[in-house]
């Protein structure tokens, strides 16, 4: 899934699944690892929640800090 007209903006969305297999975890594991504020928050559309490819790779590129303290946003 992309958003932005014209390639202007895109930004690659992946599922959960695509998220965890990106990150090297388990779907169960990285939920809990975004719902603690260990890794990016996704991002809801309707019913579903997507993550940015670029906002993941960059996370995992700085070492995989913290994004928030624990909860929910």
């Amino acid at each position: 899934m992309s958003c932005g007209k014209d390639g202007v903006g895109e930004q690659e969305m992946v599922t959960i699944g695509d998220a965890a297999r990106l990150c090297g975890v388990s779907s169960r594991h990285f939920r809990r690892l975004a719902d603690s504020g260990l890794a990016p928050l996704g991002i809801r559309l309707g019913r579903c929640v997507r993550w940015s490819k670029t906002a993941l790779n960059t996370w995992m590129a700085d070492g995989c800090p913290a994004i928030r303290k624990g909860g929910v946003a």
